[in-house]
């Protein structure tokens, strides 16, 4: 007796299972249905050109004493095919330290400010106290304008390079 009542479980079960799935809204043969966009609302913020041509935006939010630098360098590494991982590896090679700096001592510079710091392919972003944000800018310009490039270091950046 409790061998058909199993039966029954399983098949009314499945019967449920397979119904959902017919009479389900979200039918994956269908296009989404369109829902309304809601609008992005971005906060005020001023923007200029340096003497330099770089392009500055600043959006201030004074709920937390940090700061945040973003700069994207306009670089497309897809259009030189015939230098593929170039980015990647001047990214790598340019934490390495600086003419002012090792790479220790600007570590340990960061580390005790609390400042994140990213370089990337493009892309080179820091989040830092407020109070240290003239020194986190000077930190940042002097890897980018003067970076020690250390031969020591090539082999073991070459190795470790991700193939696509």
């Amino acid at each position: 007796m409790k061998l058909y009542s199993l039966y029954y479980y399983i098949i009314f079960y499945l019967a449920l299972l397979i119904s959902s799935n017919i009479f389900s809204e979200d039918n994956l043969d269908l296009p989404p249905k369109i829902k309304q966009v809601k609008p992005i609302h971005l906060q005020n913020y001023k923007s200029f050109t340096l003497q330099n041509g770089l392009k500055v935006y600043i959006i201030e939010n004074h709920k937390l004493p940090t700061v945040s630098f973003f700069m994207y360098l306009n670089y497309l590494p897809n259009l030189e095919p015939n230098k593929s991982g170039l980015g990647e590896i001047t990214a790598k090679l340019i934490k390495q330290g600086a003419r002012k700096k090792t790479k220790y001592e600007i570590d340990e510079e960061l580390d005790f400010m609390g400042t994140d710091l990213n370089i990337d392919n493009n892309v080179v972003f820091a989040n830092a106290l407020s109070k240290y944000s003239e020194k986190t800018l000077e930190i940042i310009s002097d890897i980018l304008l003067s970076p020690n490039f250390d031969e020591n270091e090539y082999p073991d950046l070459f190795f470790n390079i991700e193939p696509f």
